[in-house]
């Protein structure tokens, strides 16, 4: 099932990717995520040593 499910949408994609949308109204392609920061890398940041006993 998953792989026919994924063969329409492919075909789906092409389709829609060679025909001009004609649902869509007229408006500026809007980009699917806002620009912004990326959040800052959790599990690749490097620990910082832990701070010396008093």
């Amino acid at each position: 099932m998953s792989v026919t499910f994924v063969i329409v949408t492919f075909e789906l994609t092409l389709s829609s990717a060679m025909l001009p949308p004609p649902l869509l109204p007229p408006f500026p392609p809007v980009p699917p995520h806002p620009p912004q920061a990326p959040p800052p890398p959790k599990l690749s940041a490097p620990r910082e040593p832990p701070p010396p006993p008093p």
